[in-house]
């Protein structure tokens, strides 16, 4: 085991020996997910409703950018937008959720199990994460309106009057969004729109004809490096689940990745892949499938469904590490849009290149909730800080894949299923039971010739698979090949042009060569003077510096000194200009009392005056 420890991530991987171990101990001490009693409360139909928004429009502005826009927008978002151009064949989808196992999570066609993984979908949109562990939580209080104008680059008010209240959601509409991606369709802003776009009507078709506000939180969790995948994941098995339960609902998952995923594992013998590893959903709309069967004939096919029939490993899918466990659990939770699920990737390791053994399920069963139930953010916080303690099996070099252990055939043939037996392909059995046909010995040589037959044809489809193989191997050394032998003639070119100099060289007299010598000791000469001169002119420029530098710090200091003067100055200045106006306010005040006496004084001679003249007239 190693494990490799960050600040906020801690990643363990695995052997697959070790893994093996791990599972099936646990498994036998916890148990399975279903225990034994356990009785399917199913309906015998499910029925999907695949409406989806009109991306005639989308697909238009996808046509109108140019070649360099399309480019860099693949190497920002990935390739979802080649799921514009996916045609999803209605009854394969039909056919196929009849098989679904809700407890399980998983497909199951006869006694195959196959379920999307997040190794798979993260190949499909060719997505590349430097953190895969680090994951979208959808939070208490959407803050859809700061992040729309983050990824937009516009204020509030530009798209307020375009949020729609659909139900219980609100919603973002089409036109709005389109109609901004025309005007910005060669910058990033419109590139932006444009994955927000398909991100919000194809990935996540919450709403028919809107964005739904909560894909707008993810996305701008998208453009801060969060893996979308996990929550993909979970709204296409919570919407599975929930399709098959109620007997009919509408599919709110991605139905092109689905399709895509089916086809790849039931269908992709079409050769429909020639170039595994580079753009598979790109791919898969370039060849001509087969005609499209009934949904009474695909649920028969799928019925009886053989592994000859299967490809395990999809041929684009790369050899990877398998995220199995985080934390505690034994298994993966998952975090969506609307809810929580799990789900089990050690049930389908060969979709991974790897030998299949006993999983762990122990209350898989038991994660599934929606975030609208009580406590639910508080149980989605613990089980974020499970992702950050991963648990991941290395897929090593196989040479027998897609093999089973003895004790995984024993747990699948012992395993409860919680699933209904379909009576649309099969009529009601008759009571009375046929006898059993006697065979010749003429029939039993024919059987043997038969099962001969199909022995060899396998060995002729291995054999053909081998000479492509060998085919492909030998275009690849011819290709090598001519490289070396244009990589030989380019040497031999330059050695005939070495040789050439060479004579060239043995021509020259000695006395030139001394000549030369002589050129380049006389040039040396003249530049270690020269050099010597700059060193000089140097040395005195650093003595000038270093007297100026002195001079400045003195002058630096005498301006400090007379600034300090100066300050003292100008507090003098203040109190002799405070003592100046108290003294006039003095002045003011005693001539103001001088005026008054004076006033005074002449009132009271006019008095005595007037006293003296009326005693001299007595």
């Amino acid at each position: 085991m190693r494990v490799q420890r960050d600040e906020k991530q801690c990643l363990s991987e695995y052997t697959q020996a070790e893994t093996e171990c791990w599972s099936e101990q646990t498994q036998s001490e916890w148990g399975d997910c279903l225990g034994e009693g356990f009785v399917s409360v199913l309906p015998e139909k499910a029925d999907l409703y695949l409406k989806q928004s009109d991306l005639s429009d989308v697909m238009g502005l996808w046509n109108q950018m140019s070649e360099y826009s399309r480019k860099n927008f693949s190497k920002r978002y990935g390739q979802i937008a080649s799921l514009l151009f996916v045609k999803v064949e209605k009854q394969m989808m039909h056919a196929a959720v009849q098989f679904w196992d809700p407890s399980y999570r998983c497909f199951t066609f006869n006694q195959i199990d196959l379920t999307p993984t997040l190794e798979e979908y993260t190949a499909l949109l060719g997505l590349e994460f430097h953190r895969p562990d680090k994951i979208f939580l959808k939070r208490e209080k959407p803050e859809y309106a700061k992040n729309l104008s983050s990824i937009l680059g516009i204020k509030r008010e530009a798209f307020s009057a375009h949020i729609k209240k659909k139900g219980d959601h609100e919603c973002l509409t089409k036109k709005f969004l389109c109609d901004f991606i025309q005007r910005h369709l060669e910058d990033e802003g419109g590139w932006a729109a444009f994955a927000l776009a398909i991100y919000g009507l194809i990935i996540f078709p919450t709403v028919i004809g809107h964005i739904e506000v909560g894909v707008i939180d993810l996305f701008q969790g998208i453009r801060r490096h969060f893996n979308p995948v996990p929550a993909i994941l979970a709204e296409t098995f919570r919407s599975l689940n929930f399709c098959r339960r109620t007997g009919s609902a509408r599919f709110r998952g991605c139905q092109q990745l689905l399709y895509v995923w089916l086809r790849s594992h039931l269908d992709s013998k079409q050769k429909a892949f020639i170039k595994p590893y580079s753009i598979p959903i790109q791919e898969f709309c370039e060849p001509e499938w087969p005609i499209a069967k009934s949904k009474m004939d695909l649920i028969c096919f799928l019925k009886r469904l053989s592994e000859e029939q299967v490809v395990w490993m999809a041929p684009w899918m790369p050899q990877v590490s398998v995220l199995f466990r985080c934390g505690k659990m034994p298994w993966v939770p998952l975090l969506g849009l609307s809810g929580v699920i799990g789900y089990a990737p050690l049930m389908v390791l060969r979709q991974f290149g790897a030998n299949q053994f006993v999983p762990t399920t122990h209350g898989l069963r038991e994660l599934d909730y929606e975030y609208r139930e009580p406590n639910a953010f508080e149980r989605t916080k613990s089980i974020l800080q499970m992702w950050k303690d991963t648990h991941r099996m290395i897929v090593g070099p196989l040479v027998d894949k897609d093999k089973v252990t003895p004790k995984y055939e024993i747990w699948r043939n012992q395993r409860v299923k919680d699933s209904v037996a379909s009576s649309e392909c099969f009529p009601r059995p008759i009571s009375i039971v046929p006898p059993e046909p006697t065979l010749s010995e003429a029939d039993l040589v024919m059987q043997r010739l038969e099962t001969e037959k199909k022995e060899w044809e396998k060995e002729k489809s291995k054999l053909q698979e081998t000479v492509s193989q060998l085919k492909s191997d030998a275009m690849v050394q011819e290709i090598n090949i001519s490289n070396l032998k244009r990589d030989r003639d380019m040497v031999q070119a330059n050695l005939e042009e070495l040789r050439k100099e060479n004579k060239k060289l043995k021509i020259q007299s000695c006395e030139e060569k001394e000549m030369e010598i002589e050129c380049l000791k006389a040039a040396v000469e003249f530049w270690k003077g020269k050099a010597k001169d700059n060193g000089q002119k140097l040395d005195n420029e650093l003595q000038e510096r270093q007297v100026l530098k002195e001079k400045y710090e003195q002058i630096y200091f005498d301006s400090l000194k007379l600034e300090i003067e100066n300050k003292k100055l100008k507090a003098m200045i203040e109190l002799e200009t405070r003592e100046n106006e108290r003294l006039v306010h003095e002045c003011q005040f005693k001539e103001e009392m001088y005026s008054k006496a004076v006033i005074s004084m002449k009132e009271y001679q006019k008095r005595n005056e007037e006293l003296e003249a009326q005693l001299n007239q007595n």
